[in-house]
């Protein structure tokens, strides 16, 4: 008995349709076509761009988005200093520690709802996304942001949290509902 799996797309999305040939063994064929939405659950844990993410390589990513936002801050330190006359920002002042959180949010928030990839995230090929597989929204991007702190402050239990849970996921993912997946590196969004 043979079996054989086609995959056949039309232009219009909602007619995207598996199809399945059986063979049995006095040589009848039989022709199954499904829609796409039968297997989308089941083959959606099975592919590569949906495996959840690892904590060494969400380090390496943080790693890699700590350089770049630390050229960004500093960037986005030098408008301040014309309303200090050139000297520097005093330590200790709340204004400027949410001023540069503000920028920090900007530049994480930007990049996940964007296209779910921050710069780091894009070199070790993680995307991020809602737990719906939907692009993240403004609001979990916040979300997700203030509980990654919080993950931090505690002596980085939330991170670590990540080596024993069944999905690999963070306490921040869990909480603002979002996941870190591998990427493709040719996949686009329009794709996902």
């Amino acid at each position: 008995m043979g079996m054989h799996v086609g995959y056949k797309r039309s232009v219009a999305k909602s007619n995207a349709q598996f199809s399945v040939t059986t063979l049995s063994m006095r040589g009848n064929a039989r022709l199954i076509r499904l829609p796409v939405a039968t297997f989308t659950t089941s083959m959606q844990s099975n592919t590569p761009s949906n495996q959840h993410v690892g904590l060494a390589r969400r380090l390496a990513a943080i790693s890699y988005d700590a350089l770049l936002l630390f050229a960004v801050l500093f960037v986005a330190t030098l408008p301040l200093l014309r309303f200090t006359g050139g000297e520097a920002i005093p330590p200790g002042s709340a204004f400027y520690a949410a001023y540069l959180l503000l920028i920090s949010f900007l530049y994480y928030g930007w990049h996940w709802t964007r296209d779910g990839q921050t710069l780091g995230m894009r070199t070790w090929r993680i995307r991020i996304k809602q737990e719906d597989g939907r692009r993240v929204s403004w609001r979990r991007a916040a979300l997700r942001f203030l509980c990654a702190i919080l993950s931090c402050l505690i002596l980085g239990l939330g991170f670590l949290w990540s080596l024993w849970d069944r999905d690999k996921l963070a306490w921040h993912d869990r909480l603002s509902r979002t996941v870190l997946v591998s990427a493709h590196p040719s996949k686009t969004n329009a794709q996902e």
